[in-house]
Parts: structure tokens; C-alpha cells; sequence
């Protein structure tokens, strides 16, 4: 068992077999390493504060049983729509769009 061991990599010569294909920085201080991560996220940020015009998505979900669910996305599929766009405009009736 111990020759089995000796052939397979230990995690210490795969993370310096990384570090060693990484490109070394020279003559870099550590400032300008500092300074070039805040530049580089503070543009993502600024990036994603951009107005696309699209409005933000997000999830929303309920709890249904599997056969209503069935039966539901079987009649979407009969009337050529989505459960997606069923379910947003029975919320718009019943609430209104926000504006």
C-alpha cells in the first residue's frame, strides 16, 4: 500500500505545480497589486449600476401539487403559452403592474 501512495500527487506538489504556472509579478509592490484589484471591481461595479433598460428578474415561487401542476403546464402547452406568462397576468389583474 505505501508504493500506491508514493505514485499518486499529494495536494502540496499539485499547489506548487499551480503557483509555478501562475505568472510571477516582478518588480510589483504589493500597493499596486492593492490598487489595480480595487480599480478592477470598482469598474465591475460601476458595470452593473448601468442601466440596460431591462428590468431586474427574479424568482417567484409557490407550492402546487404535482397533478394541478401537470394538468396546468398541459393547458399552457393547448393554448400556446407559458405558466410563466399565465400566472403574470392573473397577478397584474388581480394587482395591477408596477409602474
Amino acid at each position: 500500500m505505501s508504493a500506491q501512495k508514493k505514485d499518486r500527487p499529494s495536494f502540496l506538489g499539485i499547489i506548487d505545480a499551480a503557483r509555478a504556472s501562475e505568472p510571477v509579478l516582478q518588480n510589483t509592490s504589493i500597493a499596486e497589486v492593492q490598487n489595480a484589484s480595487i480599480t478592477e471591481s470598482h469598474n465591475y461595479s460601476n458595470a452593473e449600476l448601468q442601466d440596460t433598460g431591462k428590468p431586474e428578474m427574479a424568482n417567484l415561487t409557490i407550492k402546487v401539487s404535482k397533478a394541478r401542476r401537470k394538468h396546468w403546464g398541459v393547458e399552457a402547452k393547448k393554448d400556446n403559452t407559458s405558466l410563466t406568462q399565465v400566472i403574470i397576468e392573473a397577478l397584474i389583474a388581480k394587482y395591477g403592474d408596477a409602474d
